[in-house]
């Protein structure tokens, strides 16, 4: 799987999944547009990057802000001139909360970075792949998308409307012929999102409000485990780079999971 020549840009690529996705794309030699809303993660992990011996660019974008994508985009394109791959990997959750109880405010926030983010994403990246009939986009869902979770409802309705947002657009690239779309559904994964996003990490911060248990400590996200362990941020990645590969030509509107059956429960 050899990506030398083409340019990968990664949304929320400063950490967690985003960082193992540019890791995997450089050593495959792609050149990687890292960008995160925290300036100085993206930085150290183009560094990274740049250390495989490919280019690389750090890039400060707020992913609900269309005007910072537009100039992100064109940043990327007067650096390395041309997108292949996007993988969109930002993303954000609520502190547990009951769906009755969530605000507005909140609802928008979440769907502004996990939806409308990756809509954004994939529009700016989709017109520079239509001029050549190539590309791929993968967006990042979860299991979330399909199996609910109590107290993060907001979250699981914004990855499952990710995951019907990919077929549709896989749908209207199709007639590109060589431009597909697709998503992976990650399980719980050893990342920092869960703490950076106020969601539950020890149990005795995974009772929720109505006095019930929220599975959020790695002992009991491993009993629900059939494979027995928490994936890490390279198991999900690597879902990402066969998607993004020639070998993954035909292969779109799909959403590959990377869970070790945890979805199943």
């Amino acid at each position: 799987m050899s990506f030398t020549g083409k340019t990968a840009i990664i949304t929320g690529g400063g950490s967690g999944i985003g960082r193992a996705c540019a890791l995997g794309m450089g050593k495959q030699g792609a050149r990687v547009a890292v960008w995160d809303v925290k300036g100085a993660n993206a930085a150290g992990v183009a560094d990274e990057v740049k250390d495989l011996g490919v280019r690389a660019l750090a890039v400060r974008v707020d992913v609900s802000k269309i005007e910072q994508i537009e100039a992100a985009t064109r940043r990327t394109l007067d650096e390395f001139s041309r997108i292949d791959i996007l993988v969109n990997c930002a993303g954000m959750a609520l502190p547990p909360k009951p769906l009755l109880e969530t605000t507005p405010e909140e609802l928008q926030r979440v769907f502004a970075v996990n939806l409308k983010g990756v809509w954004h994403c994939a529009q700016f990246a989709a017109r520079d792949m239509i001029k050549r009939r190539s590309g791929r986009i993968i967006n990042i869902a979860s299991i979330a998308g399909k199996v609910p979770r109590l107290g993060l409802g907001a979250y699981c309705i914004s990855k499952a409307a990710v995951i019907h947002f990919t077929r549709c657009l896989a749908l209207e690239l199709a007639p590109y012929r060589g431009i597909t779309v697709n998503a992976v559904g990650p399980g719980p994964t050893r990342t920092n999102f869960r703490q950076n996003s106020g969601l539950p990490e020890t149990p005795e911060q995974v009772t929720a409000r109505q006095g019930q248990m929220l599975k959020g400590d790695a002992a009991q996200f491993r009993l629900g485990i059939p494979l027995g362990r928490i994936g890490e941020p390279e198991d999900a990645a690597a879902a990402v780079i066969f998607l993004a590969s020639d070998e993954a030509g035909y292969i779109s509107g799909q959403c590959l999971y990377v869970d070790g059956m945890a979805g199943e429960s």
